[in-house]
Order: C-alpha cells, then sequence, then structure tokens
C-alpha cells in the first residue's frame, strides 16, 4: 500500500508525480481552476550561496464529484554549476491505471526570454522499479527530460496536474501535503477548493494554521496557506515522531475512520475466502491436528505464512490496495502484506480463531488519532486475532515469530480493525518484554593466577527477527568474511582478548541465532581503583543511553524517545584464583526505574566464582523531559559505579603469575602495566626493569616515564624522579597530576612549592580530597595552621560523615590551642554517634596531653558498647588500657579482634602495631606480625611493625636488618627510617643521626610513634649497653 503525498524535492526540483493513466505524459493547458501566480521580475543570482534558489512552489489542490487534481509549479533559480547538476533534470514518475498527469510547462527563462523547452524537447519513458532489493514491484513508469541549453543564472520553470481516479476509493477524496524541506523557499503557496455541496474538512499542522471556517468563494469552499520564504525547521531527531510532522495540510472527505474500515472490508472479506477444494484445507486440518490448544495454532499458522510465503510486493495497477486472494499466494508462493494477512485470516478462520486484517502506518503511527481520517496514510495491513480472551498483533510479513507469546507488538501505536460494520482507531500499546533479546555470557577462567593466562567462553544469544535479520546477513556471505564480522563483534564484548575461534549457528525451531566465541588473554587488575588489585567486570556499567539536553527553545520540553521494546541482559563469570578466597566484589546491587528503563544488577562470589549478572528492559516508548532531566543525573552516577572485582591485600603469586610476568614482550602497555604490578607487589627492582624496558623501547612514551618517575619518588631517588616527571609533563602536560607535582615537592621539602602544585589540582577539581589533603600538609609544614584547619574543613564538607575527616579538624583545632572548640565538636560528634572513631581519638589525645588518660576510658566504653564489632575502637580502647596499666583488658580487647581477624593480614598488623607502640605482650604481637607476613609477605609496613616489635624487644640485630628490608621495599617510609636511627643509635652507628634527621625532615611527628620506647630508654641508659 502507498502514501499519497505530494512533495517536492529540492535536488529535483519537478514533481515527483504519482501514477497517470496513460503511457506518456501528455502536455496540456492550465487547467481553469488554477489561478496562476504572479512571481514578479526574473530574480537574477544573489542573496545565499546556494547551488540553487528555489523561488516558487505552488500547489493547488482541487476536489470534484469523483476526481482529485494536484496541481504543482516550480521556480528555481540556477546559481552555479552545481546547480546544474542538481536541477538539470525534470522527473516524473507514475503508475499507469487510475491516475492521469499532465504537463503544462517546462520553461526556461533567461532575462526577458522564456525558452518552452517541450517545443523541442520530450520526455524519455522508462521502466525502472526502484524497490527490487526490497522485494517490492510497483510498476511505476519515469518520465525523464534533461532541459537543453540550461545556464547558470537561467529560472527553470516546471509546471503539472495530476488527476486521481482510484477505482477503489471510488468517489472518496484525499490529500496530504507536507511542507518541511532542507533549504528555504522564496514563496511557497497551497490553494485548495472542493464544491460546497462536497464534506471535505481540512486541518493544517503547526506552524501551519487555518481559520476555523474555509472561506467561501462563489459555489467553492477554499483554503490558503502562502508563506514568503519558507525556512527549514530544526526539529530535534529524540522526540516522538508525532512532534516531528509538522507543517502538513490534511484534506479529506471521509467523515471518520469507520469509513475506511467500511471500504476495505470487502476486499479482504473476498481474498480470505478459501475457493472450493482448496488445498489449504488440508494444512487446516494438519494443524489442528498437530496442535490442541488455539495459541498453538495459531502459533503454527503464522509459522506457516512467515516460513513458507515469501515476501514480494506486487503493487502495480490495483495491486497497491486490492489484496491476492488467499489461494492466490498459496499456488505463487509470494505476497505482500495484504495477501499473506488474508492467507493468515484464511487458516485462522478455518482454525475457529477470530481474526480480521488492521490497517496500520509505519510512519504516522504516532498521533495517528489526531489525524482526519485517510485511506493514504495507512501503508501496511497485519492480522489482530483474538485467542483465549487476549487481543495479539500478528504480522505475516516478519520473520522468526515462533510463538505468539514471542511475536513482539509491532510499534505502529494505532490500529484501524477492517470490518463490514465498520471501527474507530485502536491502539496498539507494547508492554515491557518477558524475555531478553539479546543474551549475552563471558565465562573467564582466572584461577591460574592474576597475571596468569585467563582462558574466555563467550555466548551471545538473538531471538526472534533480530535473529533472523542477522542468519539472513551471516548467511549470505562466505564463511571467512562471516568469521570476520563475528570477531568483529567479539572485539567489541571482550576486549583485551586474542580470539581463538568463533561461530554463529542459526535455530529455525527457536529463531535463536547463536554466537560463540573461545579465546585467552590476561586480565587487567589495575590497582588505580582502591586498595588491592581489582578487575572491572566488562559490561557491568548499569546504566542506559540518555539524550543530551535539547538547546532553549520551542522543542525544549517535547517527551523523548525511548528504544522500545528492548531488553539485554548479560551475565559474567570469573573463576577466581585460590578457590576465590579472600576475593570481594565492589559495586552495589542495583534495582531501579529510570529514564524508561528497569536496570537489574547483582554480583556475587559462590564457589569460588563471581558472578555479575545485569540487565537492562526498556518500559515505555517515551518519557517527558523532566523524567529525561532526572534521569541523565541518575545515568551519570551510574556510569561511575562498575562492578569490579578486588583480590585480597594477601593474595600470593602462583605459578602461573611468575609465567605471566616473565613473559617476553616488547608492548609499551604491557611493559607499564607489568612495571605496575611489581609495584603493587612491593617488588621495585621488578618494576624498574619493566619500566626501564619500556623506556628503552620508547623513550618518548610519557606514561611510561611518569610511572617510572613515581618509582623513583617512592625509592627516595628524588633527583631521577624530579626528571622523569619534568620530561613527561613536556611530552604531554596531562600524564603527570599536579598532586602528584606536590607530593614531590613536599619530600624535598620544597612546601610552598608544594602549596602551588596541590593549588593547581583544586582549580581543575575543587572537590580532590588528595590535594586538599596534600595542601593541608604542605600548610603545617610551614606553620599555616589556620590554612590547614580551611583545608580540613573542605575535607570534611565533602565527606560529612567521614569520622577521619572530622579527626583531621579537631586534631588541628588542638594543635592550634583551641581545645576548648575541639571538645565542644567531639561532644557534638559523640552525642550523634558515641562510636564516631575520629572524635573519639582526638579525645584520647587531649586527655592524654592533661596527663589523664583513663578520662577519656568512660567515652570509649560507651562508644565499643555501640559498636561492639568495631576494630578501630577495640585498637584504641586497648590501647589506652595499656597506658593507664590496664594489660588485662588491653590483652581482652585485642583478643576480641583477633578472633574476628584471624586471617586477615591488614588487621593482624594493626595489633602488632598497637602492642607495640605501647610495649605490651610483645611476644603475643611478634606473633601477629609472623602471621600477617605470612598472609601477605614483601610488604614493607608489616616488615616495619616487626621491626618495632623487636626494638621493644631489645633484639637490635634483628631489628636492624628488619629496618633494612622494610627501606629497601619502601626507601622513604618514614617510621622505618626513624626507628632504624634509634636502632642505630643504640647500637654506637653514628649513621643513627642522618636517619632520624631524614624521618623528622618528612614529618616533625615521627617520634609519636616511639615514645615508650625512648622513655624506657631514657629511664634506664644500661639498655643501649644490651
Amino acid at each position: 500500500m502507498t502514501v499519497l503525498r505530494l512533495i517536492w524535492a529540492l535536488v529535483a526540483v519537478a514533481l515527483l508525480a504519482a501514477p497517470a493513466a496513460a503511457q506518456t505524459v501528455e502536455r496540456a493547458p492550465v487547467p481553469d481552476w488554477v489561478q496562476w501566480l504572479d512571481t514578479g521580475p526574473v530574480a537574477t543570482p544573489g542573496g545565499t550561496g546556494a547551488p540553487v534558489r528555489v523561488l516558487l512552489f505552488d500547489h493547488q489542490l482541487r476536489f470534484d464529484d469523483d476526481v482529485t487534481h494536484a496541481f504543482s509549479r516550480s521556480r528555481s533559480l540556477i546559481q552555479s554549476v552545481q546547480g546544474l547538476s542538481i536541477a538539470g533534470t525534470v522527473v516524473g514518475g507514475w503508475k499507469p491505471g487510475a491516475q492521469t498527469l499532465r504537463v503544462h510547462a517546462i520553461n526556461i527563462i533567461r532575462g526577458d526570454q522564456t525558452i518552452d523547452v517541450l517545443a523541442s524537447q520530450d520526455f524519455a519513458i522508462l521502466r525502472r522499479e526502484q524497490n527490487l532489493e526490497a522485494a517490492m514491484l510497483d510498476g511505476v513508469l519515469t518520465a525523464t527530460l534533461q532541459p537543453a541549453d540550461l545556464r547558470v543564472g537561467d529560472v527553470l520553470e516546471v509546471a503539472f496536474t495530476q488527476t486521481n481516479h482510484d477505482p477503489v476509493a471510488g468517489s472518496h477524496g484525499e490529500f496530504l501535503l507536507g511542507g518541511q524541506f532542507g533549504g528555504p523557499v522564496e514563496r511557497y503557496h497551497v490553494r485548495a477548493s472542493w464544491p460546497a455541496a462536497r464534506g471535505v474538512r481540512a486541518r493544517a499542522i503547526a506552524p501551519w494554521s487555518l481559520p476555523s471556517s474555509p472561506r467561501r468563494e462563489g459555489g467553492d469552499y477554499v483554503v490558503e496557506i502562502d508563506e514568503s520564504p519558507l525556512l527549514p525547521l530544526t526539529l530535534p531527531t529524540d522526540a516522538p515522531a508525532r512532534f516531528l510532522h509538522v507543517r502538513q495540510l490534511e484534506l479529506t472527505d471521509y467523515r471518520d475512520w469507520s469509513e475506511v474500515s467500511v471500504l476495505m472490508s470487502p476486499l479482504f472479506e473476498r481474498a480470505s475466502t478459501l475457493e472450493e477444494g482448496s488445498p489449504l484445507q488440508a494444512e487446516i486440518d494438519r494443524i489442528a491436528a498437530a496442535w490442541a490448544t488455539p495459541a498453538e495454532r495459531a502459533s503454527a499458522a503464522l509459522r506457516l505464512v512467515q516460513d513458507d510465503i515469501r515476501y514480494l510486493a506486487l503493487a502495480m495497477g490495483e495491486g497497491s490496495l486490492i489484496p491476492a486472494s488467499a489461494d492466490a499466494t498459496w499456488r505463487s508462493r509470494f505476497g505482500d502484506c495484504k495477501a499473506k494477512t488474508a492467507l493468515l485470516i484464511a487458516l485462522l478462520r478455518g482454525l475457529a480463531i477470530e481474526a480480521e486484517p488492521a490497517l496500520v502506518s509505519t510512519s504516522f503511527g504516532d498521533g495517528l488519532d489526531q489525524r482526519l481520517p485517510m485511506l493514504g496514510v495507512f501503508d501496511h495491513v497485519l492480522v489482530r486475532a483474538t485467542v483465549d480472551g487476549r487481543v495479539w498483533w500478528i504480522d505475516g510479513t516478519r520473520q522468526g515469530d515462533r510463538t505468539l507469546a514471542g511475536s513482539a507488538v509491532p510499534p505502529y501505536r494505532w490500529s484501524l480493525p477492517v470490518r463490514p460494520g465498520g471501527a474507530g482507531l485502536e491502539p496498539m500499546p507494547q508492554p515491557p518484554l518477558a524475555d531478553p533479546l539479546i543474551s549475552m555470557n563471558l565465562a573467564y577462567d582466572a584461577s591460574a593466577g592474576l597475571d596468569a593466562e585467563a582462558r574466555i567462553e563467550a555466548e551471545m544469544t538473538l531471538v526472534g527477527e533480530t535473529a533472523t535479520v542477522m542468519q539472513a546477513s551471516f548467511g549470505s556471505i562466505p564463511l571467512e568474511q562471516r568469521d570476520e564480522g563475528l570477531r568483529g563483534v567479539w572485539a567489541g564484548a571482550a576486549p583485551g582478548m586474542e580470539i581463538e575461534s568463533v561461530d554463529g549457528v542459526y535455530d529455525a525451531d527457536t529463531a535463536q541465532f547463536r554466537m560463540t566465541m573461545t579465546g585467552k588473554g590476561r586480565l587487567q587488575w589495575s590497582e588505580a581503583s582502591g586498595p588491592g588489585r581489582a578487575f572491572e567486570v566488562p559490561n557491568s556499567i548499569a546504566t542506559m543511553g540518555v539524550s543530551e539536553a535539547r538547546a532553549a527553545g520551542p522543542y525544549e520540553d517535547l517527551p523523548y524517545v525511548v528504544v522500545h521494546p528492548n531488553f539485554i541482559r548479560s551475565v559474567v563469570t570469573v573463576r577466581l584464583p585460590a578457590g576465590g578466597a579472600g576475593f570481594t566484589m565492589d559495586g552495589e546491587d542495583v534495582a531501579l526505574e529510570v529514564g524508561g528503563h528497569s536496570l537489574e544488577r547483582t554480583s556475587r562470589i559462590d564457589d569460588g566464582v563471581a558472578t555479575m549478572a545485569l540487565s537492562i528492559r526498556s518500559l515505555a516508548s517515551e518519557i517527558t523531559a523532566a523524567e529525561t532531566t532526572a534521569a541523565r543525573t541518575q545515568a551519570a552516577a551510574l556510569d561511575d559505579t562498575p562492578v569490579r572485582i578486588r583480590a585480597p591485600l594477601a593474595y600470593r603469586a602462583t605459578d602461573g603469575d611468575a609465567a605471566g610476568l616473565s613473559a617476553e614482550t616488547d608492548d609499551i602497555d604491557t611493559l607499564i602495566e607489568r612495571g605496575r604490578v611489581f609495584l603493587s607487589r612491593g617488588d621495585l627492582e621488578g618494576a624498574l626493569a619493566a619500566f626501564n624496558r619500556a623506556i628503552e623501547l620508547a623513550p618518548e612514551d610519557a606514561e611510561a616515564l611518569a610511572n617510572r618517575g613515581g618509582l623513583y619518588r617512592r625509592m627516595g631517588d628524588l633527583p631521577r624522579a624530579r626528571a622523569d616527571l619534568d620530561r613527561a609533563i613536556e611530552l604531554d602536560p596531562d600524564s603527570v597530576p599536579a598532586e602528584t607535582l606536590g607530593g614531590l615537592a613536599v619530600q624535598e621539602g620544597r612546601f610552598e612549592d608544594a602549596v602551588i602544585e596541590y593549588s593547581v589540582a583544586l582549580r581543575l577539581d575543587r572537590s580532590n580530597i588528595g590535594a586538599l589533603l596534600g595542601r593541608a600538609w604542605a600548610y603545617r609544614r610551614l606553620g599555616r595552621l589556620d590554612r590547614t584547619l580551611a583545608d580540613h574543613r573542605a575535607v570534611q564538607a565533602l565527606s560529612p560523615d567521614d569520622a577521619g575527616a572530622r579527626e583531621l579538624v579537631l586534631a588541628t583545632l588542638v594543635e592550634m590551642g583551641q581545645v576548648a572548640e575541639a571538645e565542644t565538636g567531639i561532644a557534638a560528634a559523640l552525642a550523634a554517634n558515641p562510636a564516631d572513631i575520629g572524635a573519639l581519638t582526638v579525645k584520647v589525645d587531649i586527655e592524654t596531653g592533661r596527663g589523664a588518660p583513663a578520662a577519656a576510658l568512660p567515652a570509649l566504653d560507651a562508644g565499643v558498647e555501640a559498636a561492639p564489632d568495631d576494630e578501630a575502637l577495640r585498637l584504641l580502647r586497648a590501647e589506652l588500657r595499656a597506658a593507664t596499666g590496664d594489660l588485662d583488658d588491653a590483652a581482652a580487647d585485642l583478643a576480641h579482634v583477633r578472633d574476628q581477624h584471624a586471617s586477615d593480614p591488614e588487621m593482624l598488623n594493626n595489633l602488632c602495631w598497637t602492642q607495640a607502640t605501647a610495649g605490651f605482650a610483645l611476644d603475643q604481637a611478634l606473633a601477629d606480625c609472623d602471621a600477617a607476613i605470612a598472609l601477605l609477605p614483601g610488604q614493607a609496613a608489616l616488615i616495619d611493625s616487626r621491626a618495632m616489635v623487636l626494638l621493644q624487644l631489645g633484639r637490635l640485630e634483628e631489628a636492624r636488618a628488619a629496618y633494612d628490608e622494610a627501606l629497601r621495599l619502601a626507601p622513604t617510609q618514614t617510621a622505618s627510617l626513624y626507628g632504624r636511627g634509634l636502632v642505630r643509635q643504640a647500637m654506637g652507628d653514628a649513621g643513627g643521626e642522618a636517619d632520624l634527621a631524614a624521618a623528622l625532615a618528612q614529618d616533625p611527628d615521627a617520634a609519636e610513634d616511639f615514645k615508650a620506647w625512648i622513655a624506657r630508654r631514657d629511664a634506664a641508659p644500661a639498655m643501649a649497653a644490651e
């Protein structure tokens, strides 16, 4: 079925006319009912720089007793050689049989000269089927004419009249005219007229408008639109279609939609009636015998029509509106939407299933209920079937529908049931899908180790028409080309993996296309996202695309379209090393409705396998502008929340890890990542070797230089760190964050420069907490405690519920001597939360400074009572109890923590450090440290804690060796420098002074953690001699 639309194309400058009832183009004078417009003086090139200036489009429409006429005239000024190519061919197309096309004028106007092109030239008539690839034969004849001697500066004038006498529509008439073009039209005119006795209605769509009643001219009614100029409208591409149908004029003599329904009813009744002895009766009997329920039988009939009848539209002659009979379609085994609908209705009715045709519009469905009734807006037809009391819209021209339940409601919004007694428009709501259209499963096997080669097996399943289209695409190309396409699909779905094999299989019984892939590669376990190494799970971001905000104007508050119905599900599994022991998953589960979508995400670790499942399902075809604004905000937040699998700090490298890290490679990115892995494991030499190799291969690689500069900084080799970082900045100013330069300046003792670097970072991001803390420290070293307090308060404003941020503010107040204000803050914090560790820590410091540490115990007891499993509170209370001499209760607190975290190296280290700094239960402290190091070997912080215990035990040689090892791993670790300095002093090594000075240069408070040992040393000088 076709839509009658008179739309002039700028590129043709001639009417793309509807059919004519002749094999040639007729020449005729302008009809009497046409009012020839006076166009004024002939235009000359100028104005816009366009190749063609469209001076006039004039459409005049006429309803007579049983025919309609459409007169169209254009005038276009050729302004360049390119314009000759654009406007130099006059084209008209028509289908012989129902209409007549007459040409009135094709003139070249050159100054005061008018050249009649038709006096010396005729149209060439061609039979060209434009839609063969879409399996459509429309029988259109094409008339073409290239005006001879057309020149730049000429005006080309073309005038046609098309007369329509459609035998199906009979005496009914209609027009649908659009006035939205890609460029300006200097004058655009439309005039429609009809006899007063004919019940024609007219409607204009904004920004056009019509008077409430047409004007009377003699025995006619007339409506008219005249715009000078008509400028193109820039419409949003993300608004529902009904808002994009602008500048249209509708004219019709149908009183309502029911008249259209009644008009088409006998055609389909006739076509769906089976002939006597029809072979289709055998198909009906076969389906009835094979399937028991109406739903199963309807599904079988639908499959038969979709699978056994190929689509071919024969729209020649009356074929554009009249369906072929069911029997004729079955004999030919081809048909268009009308023929397939008639056949499917015949089958369903033979199976005692209620079925009728339903006209739909693929172009004007959205907003159809707001239009005047017309036959021409419908360009498709399907079946409206009632099965078990439920209405189904089923389409014989689709592919891949295996069951009624699996056939989605088509996206046409409205349908017009075709019935003998007539019908009105019926909505076609599209519910959300129950099952995914696309399901993807990625299964990684990383059990060999974080840095070992992982295996992957992947599967993606497409269902329904999507699967059928994919099969048609891949099934028609050579196998090698198919595999290349499949590899492209998987390269995007599983990035970073080396693809070994691919396959694609279509299951016709289920209408599923299943793509598979196997491969291998190293997963990217990075330290960038938090403590320990983490792998960001692919396809785990729970969000959907949201349109950008529109510019202010008349369209900004229009609704936004949603791709609907749509449902995508992704499942990713990762088999973990060591049976998954100690591994965790970051990223909260998500279950919300936003932006017209339902988002659901879950993650878990079971039996050594991490699983992430994400479903994104559309709920509606459009959402309001306000909903879109809210969705935009939520989507931005969700974009930053992937699911990550986090390895334990105590992760032990496997043989596979060792093999993976030792494999030869000259890939720069791999070497840089390898260096970061070595760094995370405390292997500074391995990291340096990897970064050195990357820079040897690519001396100008800013990322490699920045990473090596950071490593040198960690190793305390500040001149080399400065050289690498400066060179990286020369190559790429973005390769080294200002925050990093601030940290280097602090290490070098350039605190004023550090303030500047951190301030640069904060100008880029005022919420950069790391830069705020770094600048606060630099201000403190400069003696600017007021500025330190301001930055700490800024941190607290960014993290108002963070106890650590609150502790910074309170501790700074104490350091500034504003103890009363600090105590007021402590009281407020503890009133809100008795277990606030930040407030309690500062309270302990205040009372200890006053020489009355026991005064803080009641507050700590209340905190532990409020949060009995808070490890930090237990450790703080243990430390305070030890300071007051209550060693038994202190040990009880530590035992509680130890029982809860016997396999946590970080917590075991905290236990060891608490006992070591307090100087009690040192044998237990050493056991805790040894247990932590056994779980997480090679970590400088753990070895430093063990060294402190050995120092407290007076085992100076062992303490010296432990401090040396800690400083080998972390050459600038302040506590290790200070501790080694004390050991060396005690052993009579003059080099101890240098260690102490280096530590105090980094942190003037470095001695705080050694107060207990220093007090004992000073009280018993003989200890050093031991």
